[in-house]
């Protein structure tokens, strides 16, 4: 026997102080819970939350495997002299007073005794003082690994802004029924097609819909003007009212699914919407 739980909730909306939005009742099933999981994953809050820790888990990984190997490589003498040891000898005597000194070079080399004589590489200024707490070649493996690991994080940070910020028509497209016939326009499309009926502005079909959804700003060019055309119809004709805006986002709803007194109402909305002030 299928458990069944029924809740009752009442939805306030921020922007409306003092008003409240029934929903109707939810059945929550067994069944239905991987399906709500998934549409959870699917909403960008959440895809950016699962970046973040993605991420940070292989940044973790990445010191603890990389950071072991560079550890073990150098404790059992696998490491160089170029550049560990004469690095090392550089960031040593910088703690000790003698800036950037370093006495161990190449054969080939024979200016001063100074890493600024090779690099120029003032970020060991700052790493010397780590010497105070552990004074061994090991804290330039520690510290390395660790920084090459955290890059991670700004590339993640470039990528996310690729993405869009939290949409505001989101709360719009969800507020259409799902069995209810749909028209949009083209970048909208795929955020309702998970239903009977739809259809694609400037299909002709779309004056059959329910609801038609229309984002002129982020149209295709060719269809644009069409769009714009079909958009006027419908308001023309009475037959639609704009139920609800987001940014550049339309919602139109159809009047047939509304009261005849909210008809009237649409009607005379739409009417004046396009000729403002020849209306009583």
């Amino acid at each position: 026997m299928a458990l069944k739980t029924r809740l009752c909730l009442s939805l306030v909306i921020p922007d409306s102080p003092g008003q409240s939005t029934s929903l109707e009742e939810l059945r929550v099933t067994p069944g239905g819970i991987p399906r709500k999981i998934w549409h959870v994953l699917c909403s960008l809050p959440a895809q950016r939350a699962l970046a973040w820790a993605i991420v940070l888990m292989f940044v973790a990984a990445d010191i603890t495997l990389v950071g072991q190997h560079a550890l073990v490589r150098y404790q059992s003498y696998h490491a160089d002299a170029f550049d560990l040891g004469n690095m090392d000898q550089a960031v040593w005597n910088t703690l000790h007073g003698h800036l950037l000194r370093f006495t161990n070079r190449g054969a080939d080399w024979y200016g001063p005794p100074t890493r600024l004589g090779v690099h120029v590489e003032p970020i060991l200024l700052l790493i010397a003082p780590l010497y105070l707490i552990y004074t061994d070649p090991e804290t330039l493996l520690v510290l390395q690994t660790v920084a090459l690991a955290l890059g991670g994080i700004p590339l993640l940070l470039l990528g996310l802004r690729r993405l869009p910020e939290l949409p505001p028509i989101d709360a719009l497209l969800t507020s259409v029924p799902a069995t209810a016939s749909v028209a949009a326009t083209d970048t909208l499309d795929p955020h309702l097609s998970d239903r009977y009926a739809l259809y694609l502005l400037p299909d002709p079909q779309s004056y059959m819909a329910d609801y038609v959804v229309i984002d002129l700003s982020d149209d295709i060019p060719a269809n644009q003007a069409a769009d714009q055309q079909m958009y006027a119809a419908m308001l023309v004709s009475g037959n639609y009212r704009i139920v609800g805006t987001a940014g550049q986002v339309v919602l139109l709803e159809h009047l047939s699914l509304q009261s005849p007194a909210l008809q009237i109402q649409g009607r005379g909305a739409a009417n004046e919407r396009l000729f403002p002030g020849k209306h009583t």
